[in-house]
Protein backbone atom coordinates (compact mmCIF):
# COMPACT_ATOMS: atom_id res chain seq x y z
CA UNK A 1 0.00 0.00 0.00
CA UNK A 2 2.78 2.45 0.87
CA UNK A 3 4.59 1.77 -2.41
CA UNK A 4 1.31 2.39 -4.24
CA UNK A 5 1.04 5.83 -2.64
CA UNK A 6 4.66 6.61 -3.54
CA UNK A 7 3.98 5.38 -7.09
CA UNK A 8 0.92 7.65 -7.41
CA UNK A 9 3.12 10.56 -6.34
CA UNK A 10 5.70 9.67 -9.02
CA UNK A 11 8.40 8.93 -6.46
CA UNK A 12 8.78 5.22 -7.31
CA UNK A 13 8.08 3.21 -10.43
CA UNK A 14 6.93 -0.38 -10.59
CA UNK A 15 7.65 -2.86 -13.35
CA UNK A 16 6.83 -6.54 -13.62
CA UNK A 17 9.85 -8.82 -13.36
CA UNK A 18 10.67 -10.56 -16.63
CA UNK A 19 10.46 -14.29 -16.13
CA UNK A 20 11.15 -17.39 -18.15
CA UNK A 21 9.33 -19.73 -15.76
CA UNK A 22 5.59 -20.02 -15.06
CA UNK A 23 4.03 -18.02 -12.30
CA UNK A 24 3.07 -14.49 -11.50
CA UNK A 25 6.01 -12.10 -11.89
CA UNK A 26 7.05 -10.02 -8.90
CA UNK A 27 6.64 -6.28 -9.03
CA UNK A 28 10.03 -4.59 -8.87
CA UNK A 29 10.25 -1.01 -7.62
CA UNK A 30 12.81 1.66 -8.35
CA UNK A 31 13.13 5.30 -7.42
CA UNK A 32 11.80 7.65 -10.12
CA UNK A 33 8.92 7.90 -12.49
CA UNK A 34 7.94 5.14 -14.92
CA UNK A 35 9.12 5.34 -18.51
CA UNK A 36 6.37 6.12 -20.98
CA UNK A 37 6.08 6.12 -24.75
CA UNK A 38 5.90 9.91 -24.57
CA UNK A 39 9.35 10.16 -22.94
CA UNK A 40 11.47 12.31 -25.21
CA UNK A 41 8.51 14.36 -26.45
CA UNK A 42 9.59 17.21 -24.19
CA UNK A 43 13.04 17.13 -25.83
CA UNK A 44 11.54 17.19 -29.31
CA UNK A 45 9.41 20.16 -28.32
CA UNK A 46 12.39 21.97 -26.80
CA UNK A 47 14.52 21.20 -29.88
CA UNK A 48 11.76 22.54 -32.15
CA UNK A 49 11.42 25.75 -30.15
CA UNK A 50 15.19 26.31 -30.09
CA UNK A 51 15.60 25.50 -33.79
CA UNK A 52 12.83 27.92 -34.68
CA UNK A 53 14.42 30.63 -32.54
CA UNK A 54 17.90 30.12 -34.01
CA UNK A 55 16.56 30.00 -37.57
CA UNK A 56 15.15 33.51 -37.13
CA UNK A 57 18.58 34.98 -36.32
CA UNK A 58 20.33 36.50 -39.32
CA UNK A 59 23.54 34.65 -38.41
CA UNK A 60 21.79 31.56 -37.00
CA UNK A 61 22.81 29.23 -39.83
CA UNK A 62 26.47 30.28 -39.61
CA UNK A 63 26.44 29.81 -35.83
CA UNK A 64 24.90 26.36 -36.20
CA UNK A 65 27.53 25.38 -38.75
CA UNK A 66 30.28 26.61 -36.44
CA UNK A 67 28.80 24.60 -33.55
CA UNK A 68 28.78 21.56 -35.83
CA UNK A 69 32.44 22.16 -36.74
CA UNK A 70 33.43 22.19 -33.08
CA UNK A 71 31.40 19.02 -32.49
CA UNK A 72 32.98 17.23 -35.47
CA UNK A 73 36.49 18.30 -34.51
CA UNK A 74 35.96 17.03 -30.98
CA UNK A 75 34.63 13.68 -32.17
CA UNK A 76 37.76 12.92 -34.23
CA UNK A 77 40.41 14.59 -32.05
CA UNK A 78 43.44 12.36 -31.72
CA UNK A 79 42.59 10.09 -34.65
CA UNK A 80 45.12 9.42 -37.38
CA UNK A 81 45.25 11.68 -40.37
CA UNK A 82 43.97 12.65 -43.79
CA UNK A 83 44.35 9.39 -45.70
CA UNK A 84 41.50 7.89 -43.65
CA UNK A 85 39.54 11.12 -43.12
CA UNK A 86 36.40 10.12 -45.02
CA UNK A 87 36.35 6.72 -43.28
CA UNK A 88 36.65 8.49 -39.91
CA UNK A 89 33.76 10.81 -40.83
CA UNK A 90 31.65 7.81 -41.84
CA UNK A 91 32.38 6.24 -38.44
CA UNK A 92 31.32 9.30 -36.46
CA UNK A 93 28.20 9.80 -38.59
CA UNK A 94 27.26 6.14 -38.02
CA UNK A 95 27.84 6.57 -34.28
CA UNK A 96 25.47 9.55 -34.30
CA UNK A 97 22.69 7.45 -35.86
CA UNK A 98 23.11 8.15 -39.57
CA UNK A 99 23.50 5.35 -42.06
CA UNK A 100 26.26 6.99 -44.12
CA UNK A 101 27.73 5.69 -47.35
CA UNK A 102 30.70 7.05 -49.25
CA UNK A 103 30.13 7.67 -52.92
CA UNK A 104 32.51 9.24 -55.40
CA UNK A 105 33.22 12.72 -53.95
CA UNK A 106 30.17 12.49 -51.69
CA UNK A 107 28.79 11.18 -48.43
CA UNK A 108 25.18 10.03 -48.51
CA UNK A 109 23.39 10.13 -45.18
CA UNK A 110 20.52 7.64 -45.34
CA UNK A 111 18.92 8.10 -41.94
CA UNK A 112 18.94 11.45 -40.27
CA UNK A 113 18.44 10.97 -36.52
CA UNK A 114 16.74 14.38 -36.51
CA UNK A 115 14.63 13.88 -39.65
CA UNK A 116 11.44 15.59 -38.43
CA UNK A 117 13.36 18.55 -37.07
CA UNK A 118 15.51 18.72 -40.22
CA UNK A 119 12.41 18.92 -42.40
CA UNK A 120 11.00 21.71 -40.25
CA UNK A 121 14.28 23.62 -39.70
CA UNK A 122 16.87 22.63 -42.30
CA UNK A 123 18.78 25.92 -41.89
CA UNK A 124 19.56 24.83 -38.33
CA UNK A 125 19.84 21.04 -38.31
CA UNK A 126 21.49 20.63 -41.71
CA UNK A 127 23.95 23.43 -40.96
CA UNK A 128 25.03 21.57 -37.83
CA UNK A 129 25.54 18.37 -39.83
CA UNK A 130 27.46 20.19 -42.55
CA UNK A 131 29.67 21.71 -39.87
CA UNK A 132 30.09 18.30 -38.22
CA UNK A 133 31.54 16.88 -41.44
CA UNK A 134 33.68 19.95 -42.19
CA UNK A 135 35.00 20.15 -38.63
CA UNK A 136 35.96 16.49 -38.60
CA UNK A 137 37.69 16.74 -41.99
CA UNK A 138 39.59 19.87 -40.95
CA UNK A 139 40.66 18.36 -37.62
CA UNK A 140 41.99 15.33 -39.49
CA UNK A 141 44.03 17.62 -41.76
CA UNK A 142 42.10 16.68 -44.88
CA UNK A 143 41.98 18.99 -47.89
CA UNK A 144 38.35 17.98 -48.40
CA UNK A 145 35.34 20.00 -47.27
CA UNK A 146 31.62 20.07 -47.95
CA UNK A 147 31.25 22.02 -51.18
CA UNK A 148 27.50 21.53 -51.38
CA UNK A 149 24.88 19.95 -49.17
CA UNK A 150 21.83 18.53 -50.90
CA UNK A 151 18.99 18.40 -48.40
CA UNK A 152 16.59 15.52 -49.12
CA UNK A 153 17.19 15.23 -52.88
CA UNK A 154 15.57 11.80 -52.42
CA UNK A 155 13.32 10.77 -49.54
CA UNK A 156 15.29 10.31 -46.29
CA UNK A 157 18.68 11.00 -47.89
CA UNK A 158 20.96 14.03 -47.69
CA UNK A 159 24.15 14.24 -49.74
CA UNK A 160 27.30 16.10 -48.74
CA UNK A 161 29.31 16.78 -51.92
CA UNK A 162 33.01 16.90 -51.07
CA UNK A 163 35.60 19.04 -52.78
CA UNK A 164 38.98 20.66 -52.05
CA UNK A 165 39.27 23.58 -49.61
CA UNK A 166 38.43 27.09 -50.67
CA UNK A 167 35.62 26.37 -53.12
CA UNK A 168 32.26 28.15 -52.86
CA UNK A 169 29.81 26.50 -50.51
CA UNK A 170 26.17 26.12 -51.33
CA UNK A 171 23.16 24.44 -49.85
CA UNK A 172 20.28 23.05 -51.84
CA UNK A 173 16.91 21.94 -50.58
CA UNK A 174 14.58 19.68 -52.47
Amino acid sequence: MHLGILGDAGLVAAAAESRSVPGRPRLLYRVGRPASPADGDEYRLLASVLADTVSRDTDGTARCEEAGRAWGAGLVAGRPAPAAAVAAVLEILAAQGFEPQAREHAIEMHRCPFHELAEASPRVVCAVHRGLIDGALAELGSELSVGALEIFPRPNICVARLDGRGGPKKETAS
